[in-house]
């Protein structure tokens, strides 16, 4: 669902070509840090959506 949107952004097409284009020696952990800093993003997405779920499913 998040493909399409993130396809077409440029934002995000920005953000992943500055941190391919670092120098050899940052390019692993500005890739660490930038696929951890999604992974969080992604996670408290799925946070919302659960808890609204369990809502929801109480009533």
């Amino acid at each position: 669902m998040l493909r399409l949107p993130a396809y077409r952004s440029r934002l995000v097409r920005r953000c992943g070509q500055s941190m391919l284009l670092q120098p050899p020696s940052r390019r692993y952990p500005i890739l660490s840090l930038g696929s951890a800093l999604f992974g969080i993003i992604l996670n408290i997405g799925v946070l919302n959506l659960f808890a609204a779920m369990i809502e929801k499913s109480n009533t």
